[in-house]
C-alpha cells in the first residue's frame, strides 16, 4: 500500500497565493502613500510679491507692490472681500480691464478687439487702482468706511493665493 499522493505538490499553492495576495497589498499600500505624500502632485508655483494696500471709502482701492517676482495681467485674479460690515464674506472677482496700472496709467487687461488683448505687466514699484465700482460685483455690496476689506491675489496658472492684504477702509 502506497499511502502518498498523487498531487505532492498540493501545498504549495496555498502558499504561494498568500505571497501574492501580501505583494498586491504592499504595492496598494505604497501607491496610496505615495498620492497621500503628494509624490503624485505636480504643482507649478506661484509667483511671490510684497504689497500694501490702501481703501478709501467711495473711490477707490489702491494696490502698492513692494517687491518680489514680476507679475502677468494674464495670470492673475484679484478678488476682494469685506470681512466686517452688511456684506461680510461677499467674495467680488475685479474687473482687470478696469483696473488702471498707475505707472502707465493703462488697463492691466486691455481688450483691444476680438482678436487682440494686451496684458500688462506689473512690477516693483507699480500701483494699482481699482475704482470703488469695479472692485464689487455688484458695487452696492462695497463695505463701508470702518470696515475691513480682504484682497487676493491669485495665480490663475496654479490657482494659489499670491498675496493677501487686509485694510481698513477709510
Amino acid at each position: 500500500m502506497n499511502n502518498k499522493s498523487k498531487h505532492p505538490e498540493s501545498a504549495v499553492s496555498p502558499v504561494v497565493g498568500v505571497m501574492l495576495m501580501l505583494v498586491v497589498t504592499i504595492i496598494i499600500a505604497a501607491v496610496v502613500a505615495a498620492f497621500a505624500g503628494g509624490l503624485a502632485e505636480t504643482s507649478s508655483t506661484a509667483p511671490q510679491i510684497s504689497m500694501t494696500a490702501d481703501a478709501t471709502y467711495d473711490e477707490s482701492v489702491v494696490l502698492y507692490f513692494k517687491g518680489g517676482d514680476t507679475l502677468s495681467s494674464k495670470l492673475i485674479e484679484i478678488k476682494t472681500t469685506p470681512k466686517t460690515g452688511t456684506y461680510v464674506d461677499m467674495v467680488s472677482t475685479v474687473n482687470l480691464s478696469k483696473a488702471i496700472l498707475g505707472s502707465t496709467g493703462n488697463p492691466l487687461k486691455d481688450v483691444v478687439d476680438e482678436w487682440t488683448t494686451n496684458y500688462a505687466s506689473i512690477n516693483t514699484g507699480d500701483s494699482v487702482t481699482i475704482q470703488w465700482d469695479d472692485a464689487f460685483t455688484p458695487s452696492s455690496y462695497a463695505p463701508s468706511s470702518g470696515d475691513l476689506l480682504e484682497i487676493v491675489i491669485y495665480d490663475t496658472s496654479s490657482g494659489k493665493p499670491i498675496a493677501t492684504k487686509t485694510v481698513t477702509v477709510r
